[in-house]
Order: structure tokens, then sequence, then C-alpha cells
């Protein structure tokens, strides 16, 4: 299976879940792209700016790759 459709499978499946997504699998929030168990957000925000990936930094469209449904963080 291509990335793509993996990708368009993950989307497909979140908002089954109930997540709203843009057409590319994008919510508008960081707090929205979190499961449920994880209770707070600045744990993972300082976990994220840790990383290398600056999965928090809106991309050249303006995206923050974080508020991505398919995102590998």
């Amino acid at each position: 299976m291509s990335s793509s459709k993996i990708q368009d499978e993950i989307i497909k499946k979140a908002v089954e879940f109930g997540l709203k997504t843009d057409s590319k699998g994008y919510v508008s929030s960081n707090n929205e792209n979190l499961i449920s168990t994880v209770d707070s957000w600045k744990q993972i925000e300082k976990e994220l700016e840790k990383g290398q990936g600056n999965e928090l930094k809106p991309d050249r469209f303006g995206n923050i790759p974080f508020n991505a449904v398919h995102s590998s963080a």
C-alpha cells in the first residue's frame, strides 16, 4: 500500500473516531490531536520541543506538523 493510501486510511479512521480534520488531515489545534489518556499538553509540548522534527512550527503552508492526524509524533 502506498504512503498516500495509508495516510488516507489514517485520516478516515480519525474522522470516524470523531476528529474534525481538513482535507489534508490536519486538526485546528494541538489539543485536538491528543489521545484522551494524555492529560497534560504541557508535558507533551516539552517532549516535542526536545526533538528535531519541528513538529510545532508551521510549514510553508501554515500547517503545524503535529496537528496532522497522520503525524508520526
